[in-house]
C-alpha cells in the first residue's frame, strides 16, 4: 500500500515542520502486544511512548500520567477501540478521559473502494507520504518496514473494487 520508494523519498527530503494542533492516537493491547501513544504536532508524526505490559491498569495509569504531562484532553486523543481498547477505553472515561473511540474495522467512508475504515487510513497515509505532506522520524528503520509491509487485496465486484488491509494495527503501532 505504502512503497518503499516513496518512504525513502520522504525521508531522504522532508518537508519543512509546520506547527499545528496536536493530536494522539493510543493503541491498547494487553499480554505480550505494545501500547502505543502516536502523536501528531502540525505536520509532524512520531511515537510518544510505546511499551509492553500484561498489566492493564499499569498502562491505564501510564496513558493517563502521558496525557497529563504532554497536555493532551479526551477530545484530542482517539483510541482503538477494537479487542481491549473497549475495555480500557471505558476505564479510561471512568478517569474523566473521554477519548474518540475508533473502531477500525468499521465501514469506510468510501466503501465502493475500501473494505473498512483501517484500509482507508492507510490509503491516506501513504498519499501523504507521496505527497511529501508529513515529516516522520529519521533513522527508524523499524517505522520503514512496517510503513511498507502492508499490501492491497483487491476484490472485484460488478462496479467496484475494495482495498484490504494485511496484518494488524499492532504492527505499525509497535515500537
Amino acid at each position: 500500500m505504502i512503497s518503499l520508494e516513496h518512504v525513502r523519498a520522504l525521508l531522504a527530503d522532508p518537508p519543512p515542520p509546520a506547527p499545528g494542533k496536536v493530536c494522539a492516537f493510543c493503541d491498547f493491547a494487553a499480554g505480550g502486544d505494545e501500547n502505543v501513544l502516536a502523536l501528531a504536532e502540525g505536520n509532524r508524526v512520531y511515537i510518544a511512548a510505546a511499551w509492553r505490559s500484561r498489566d492493564t491498569s499499569h498502562s491505564i495509569g501510564k496513558f493517563i500520567a502521558l496525557f497529563k504531562r504532554l497536555g493532551l484532553a479526551g477530545y484530542d486523543i482517539a483510541g482503538d477501540e477494537g479487542g481491549m481498547g473497549h475495555v480500557i477505553l471505558d476505564r479510561l472515561q471512568e478517569q474523566n478521559f473521554f477519548l474518540k473511540r475508533v473502531n477500525n474495522g468499521a465501514a469506510a467512508k468510501r466503501p465502493d473502494i475500501f473494505c473498512n475504515l483501517a484500509a482507508e487510513q492507510w490509503s491516506q497515509v501513504g498519499q501523504l507520504i507521496e505527497r511529501k505532506a508529513i515529516v516522520l522520524p529519521a533513522g527508524d528503520e523499524k517505522l520503514v518496514a512496517q510503513l511498507t509491509s502492508r499490501q492491497k487485496q483487491y476484490h472485484f465486484t460488478a462496479t467496484s473494487h475494495h482495498l484490504r488491509r494485511r496484518g494488524s494495527a499492532k504492527n505499525l503501532a509497535s515500537r
